[in-house]
């Protein structure tokens, strides 16, 4: 039991550094990304990390611009790529300087804005900070704005994890499964249960997950 533990230990601290940049691999499409013919953002994010690349490459520590690029990636699920993005941005900015870079778009936004982008930034910013409470309130307008988008959904689970709501992270995760299989919602499952002592069903969905936990942690 005690590699079990030390497993799932790994995972859950992965998990929470990964929980500010995560998603899974997903076609992105006008208007936004979509798996069929389900459209589940209003945002076209491929369009946001394109234009994002293109400041990077003239300046790769613009704070504004690798914020957008990692919520980009979160939201497009190149959970890998958003990894290795977020280790290289905390490397040079600051949380202090990031506040600063940040807070002007989204002081005075509150929870009955209907603009996604900005309630993204507030949602991550709000992570970026440990606030995890108050990402909560953004997270969860996201979703009454979008309610197919399984990738904030599991945003939202991994929030509750954060803040040991085992049962609000089930929920969640479970309801973004009902609209599309994938496999880190499988993991949050697994962790939840096996946060919550259920072994058995925490094993079934870690195997679920497939390689997404073998990804994370060989990473």
């Amino acid at each position: 039991m005690q590699a079990d533990n030390t497993l799932y230990r790994k995972l859950l601290n992965i998990l929470l550094l990964l929980f500010l940049l995560i998603g899974l691999i997903l076609k992105p499409s006008m208007p936004g990304p979509v798996y069929g013919d389900l459209v589940y953002s209003k945002i076209n994010w491929d369009e946001i990390l394109k234009e994002s690349q293109y400041i990077l490459e003239k300046n790769e520590r613009d704070i504004l611009a690798n914020f957008r690029y990692s919520i980009a990636l979160a939201n497009l699920g190149l959970i890998v790529e958003a990894f290795e993005n977020f280790d290289y941005i905390k490397d040079f900015i600051s949380l202090g300087d990031f506040n600063s870079a940040i807070n002007p778009y989204i002081d005075g936004l509150d929870g009955e804005s209907d603009d996604v982008l900005l309630l993204n930034y507030a949602a991550f910013a709000a992570v970026i900070n440990a606030d995890y409470s108050n990402s909560l309130k953004y997270f969860k307008k996201i979703i009454k704005l979008e309610p197919a988008n399984i990738w904030i959904r599991n945003l939202l689970a991994a929030a509750y994890l954060e803040l040991a709501d085992y049962n609000s992270s089930k929920r969640e995760a479970k309801k973004a499964l009902e609209i599309k299989e994938n496999n880190y919602s499988h993991l949050i499952l697994a962790i939840a249960y096996y946060k919550t002592g259920n072994y058995i069903n925490s094993l079934f969905e870690l195997h679920a997950s497939g390689d997404l936990a073998r990804k994370i942690i060989n990473y």
